[in-house]
């Protein structure tokens, strides 16, 4: 196809397993804990052995920096981009190119309460009101569209993730979106919602799909993206 393909991952249940209930990096032993997803490897090697034009790019809200409670002293923005580069490094070892990485540790007010609930208390300056960079929104994706020159009329998105939030991302990027569950996808009835989103609404059926595992989503974007070819 001649438009741009963005492949855009969540990190954390999709890229590596969710450690530390989301919090990788919040301990000084972070780098021990990083292990990549079955088949995300071979998924990401896939997708972009079979377009040329295909940019990976990993796209995820990072809200334990806003956390100002004890534990949490470590994780800064400084220390998430330590572990991104972490990542990286390993994916690049087996050949994936990952062409930038987008991270939002902004949080809204849903959070902010969510978080009273666990007697966590929240920095203020990272609270801010529908941040448009904090997935379910866009920002972050048309962030990459602006920096790298593009429009959203050459290039193609699609949203990779374990959550219901990522595939809505993709969707309101303009794009589409991939569920690939993990055992937090289970434990938040987002196969449920998700499902119930999709039987509401045809449209957003039509740019949503279900995916067993990374190597199955990848299958399913190549079917999705052979449609354009």
């Amino acid at each position: 196809m001649d438009k741009i393909i963005l492949a855009c991952w969540d990190r954390d249940g999709t890229i590596n397993v969710d450690e530390d209930d989301g919090f990788l990096g919040k301990d000084s032993n972070w780098r021990n804990k990083v292990e990549l997803m079955p088949g995300i490897i071979e998924a990401m090697q896939k997708l972009q052995k079979q377009f040329p034009k295909l940019q990976h790019h990993i796209v995820t809200n990072q809200g334990g920096v806003a956390i100002n409670s004890p534990g949490f002293e470590e994780l800064t923005e400084q220390r998430v981009a330590e572990v991104n580069q972490e990542i990286i490094r390993r994916l690049n070892n087996e050949g994936i190119i990952i062409h930038s990485c987008q991270v939002c540790p902004y949080v809204d007010k849903e959070y902010v309460e969510q978080s009273k609930k666990k007697n966590r208390s929240i920095d203020p300056k990272y609270i801010k009101d529908n941040p448009p960079n904090r997935k379910p929104s866009s920002g972050m994706i048309f962030d990459i569209i602006k920096s790298r020159n593009l429009s959203v009329h050459n290039c193609c998105v699609i949203m990779f993730g374990d959550r219901l939030t990522d595939v809505e991302t993709g969707v309101n990027a303009g794009g589409y979106g991939i569920l690939i569950p993990s055992q937090k996808t289970h434990e938040r009835g987002d196969i449920e919602k998700l499902a119930q989103r999709r039987k509401e609404n045809s449209n957003f059926a039509s740019k949503t799909l279900f995916a067993k595992d990374a190597k199955t989503a990848a299958d399913e974007a190549i079917k999705l993206l052979s449609i354009f070819s």
